[in-house]
């Protein structure tokens, strides 16, 4: 796994509240760890306490701070710069989780194989968002992430 890549800022705030080092989640959820006696709040995560782990899951302030960290590590290309238009857009549950799913694929170094597919469901996603005029407000951060994790953390 990449250094670089997994100094992320959802990974360094969620060690930060924790105070401990966290885990990538196997199930639906980001991280997660042993749930400490007390933990500040964060406006990076939604925490939850579910089968004596504390789960985090990034809020829409989180995936704002992936994006800013991500963008000083990659160029748009022309679907990175057509999924900008969809920032500020409501972020669906589904968009939730393929986030979280490429947030876990550049930390985990992915193979290709991988990010061809997780490109064809941000494709897929991007299409449903403009059909129904609703949603596509993580595309963009998904987006990054994939990015990131082909160029496995070589910075621009």
């Amino acid at each position: 796994m990449s250094g670089k890549l997994r100094s992320n800022p959802l990974r360094q705030e969620a060690e930060r509240i924790m105070g401990c080092p966290v885990r990538l989640d196997r199930g639906e959820d980001l991280y997660l760890c042993m749930p400490p006696v007390s933990y500040p709040l964060s406006e990076l995560f939604q925490l939850t306490l579910r089968d004596q782990r504390l789960r985090m899951r990034p809020t829409a302030q989180g995936l704002a701070a992936f994006e800013i960290w991500a963008m000083q590590r990659i160029h748009n290309d022309t679907f990175g710069t057509e999924l900008l238009g969809f920032q500020g857009a409501q972020v669906s549950e589904l968009e939730s989780e393929l986030f979280i799913q490429g947030v876990k694929h550049m930390e985990l170094n992915a193979p290709t194989m991988l990010w061809l597919h997780y490109d064809k469901r941000i494709r897929q996603m991007a299409a449903d968002c403009l059909r129904k005029g609703e949603g596509g407000g993580a595309l963009h951060a998904c987006w990054a992430a994939m990015t990131l994790g082909i160029q496995g953390g070589k910075v621009k």
